[in-house]
């Protein structure tokens, strides 16, 4: 990304609704060059732009970080992991965590089905020890809607 991908990514970040036009003006570029940008950063995957839910505003919202440490298999796991729809990221570090994972779900029960059955439950032979953080204050925490609207979607569904 060259320097005017960065301002109109940094533009898009304060307003992802922001038009061309506005983009073209506070850049000092035509609307067919922020058009065009833009189109590329998103096609090429380089940028996307989602919705995205604040915590604060949503206290039913139970946000955890989970940090595992792996025997065997990091890659796999971090897979599987990834595909849980309650799953913002999850990420393979180097430190006391092979796998770390940020879930947001809308009950305890639900994380706790999460980590029990469909996280160590489907890779009890590859986890040696896992650690839970169940976030109880935060700051600008912005979450992407789909993962709490899938969440909220199924949980009506289910009762």
């Amino acid at each position: 990304m060259d320097d005017l991908d960065l301002r109109i990514t940094k533009l898009l970040g304060q307003d992802g609704r922001m038009s061309y036009r506005e983009i073209a003006r506070h850049l000092n570029i035509s609307e067919p060059t922020a058009r065009h940008r833009v189109k590329r950063l998103l096609d090429s995957g380089k940028i996307s732009i989602k919705a995205q839910i604040n915590i604060d505003e949503s206290p039913e919202v139970i946000i955890a970080y989970v940090g595992l440490k792996q025997t065997a298999h990091p890659q796999e796991t971090l897979d599987m992991i990834s595909n849980i729809k309650e799953v913002i990221y999850a990420v393979n570090t180097i430190g006391r965590y092979d796998i770390i994972a940020v879930i947001a779900v809308r009950s305890r029960e639900r994380l706790a089905d999460i980590l029990t059955n469909e996280i160590i439950g489907k890779n009890r032979q590859n986890i040696s020890s896992s650690e839970t953080h169940v976030v109880l204050y935060n700051r600008n925490l912005l979450v992407p809607a789909e993962n709490i609207i899938n969440s909220i979607l199924d949980e009506r569904n289910n009762e």
